[in-house]
């Protein structure tokens, strides 16, 4: 749960270069980033809080009003390598037309608070499912950099084509994927913590790095077959009917 009162607050923090020392690259460390609820759309009052926190940045992940007391709420982390993938659900519903903050707290840091997202909530809840989304085709790039520069990695990323997920009684609700992967296909556990909450752009969610700087890092196997489950989620963590996916990876020099 989130407790605690604190010091100061910082919208956002100073940029910090990471160098590789195996490579002639540069790359700015990644930030936490919220992804839901939008600091454009209001929220339902039963929404939680979903972001991504950087393993490099240490301190307690508060959700509070702004310039408040701090909200009581259950934690399920999702750790990636690099990030982990969190879920903050209050333990009662937010208050009506209010704006809260999320914020990593770190008493032996100056400033002792980093605020990385605000929202502001609507006066109604939400219980109804977003529609799943239809699934077109999936671009597998085996061990292949997207650009060849000194940042490039030889390992695996893919895209997935996703349209038409919407959300039945709000146009502009903010809507995620949420993404399990397993090696075996019956190996999925649903009710188990996504392995990610993944945002669509330009029509399409992405999976594994495609560069030393890129922040998301999904897992997937060096070669082989992976299984997908999808769903379409939104702010209160109503889901779609989950949809499977494979992805074939194809072995190191053998990609596109």
């Amino acid at each position: 749960m989130t407790r605690n009162l604190v010091f100061s607050a910082l919208v956002a923090s100073p940029l910090v270069l990471a160098t590789h020392a195996s490579h002639a690259c540069s790359c700015v460390e990644p930030e936490p980033r919220l992804l839901s609820p939008s600091r454009s759309v209001k929220a339902p009052r039963n929404s939680s809080v979903r972001v991504v926190i950087p393993t490099h940045l240490k301190g307690k992940l508060a959700l509070r009003k702004h310039r408040g007391r701090e909200i009581d709420a259950r934690r399920i982390d999702s750790p990636l390598p690099n990030a982990a993938h969190v879920e903050l659900t209050p333990v009662q519903a937010l208050d009506a037309d209010t704006r809260y903050e999320v914020a990593l707290i770190r008493p032996d840091e100056h400033p002792s608070t980093l605020v990385f997202g605000t929202f502001v909530t609507a006066n109604d809840s939400d219980t109804k499912a977003p529609t799943r989304a239809k699934i077109g085709k999936t671009t597998v790039n085996g061990h292949r950099a997207m650009a060849m520069t000194s940042c490039g990695v030889n390992t695996p990323w893919a895209e997935i084509f996703l349209s038409d997920a919407r959300d039945p009684d709000r146009d502009d609700a903010r809507l995620l994927y949420a993404v399990w992967a397993s090696k075996s296909p019956g190996g999925i556990d649903t009710k188990a913590p996504p392995t990610a909450y993944l945002v669509p752009r330009d029509g399409k969610i992405k999976l594994g790095r495609t560069s030393y700087c890129d922040p998301d890092d999904f897992p997937l196997p060096r070669s082989g077959t992976v299984t997908l489950a999808i769903a379409t989620i939104d702010e209160a963590g109503n889901r779609s009917p989950i949809q499977n996916v494979n992805l074939v990876i194809p072995p190191a020099g053998n990609g596109p």
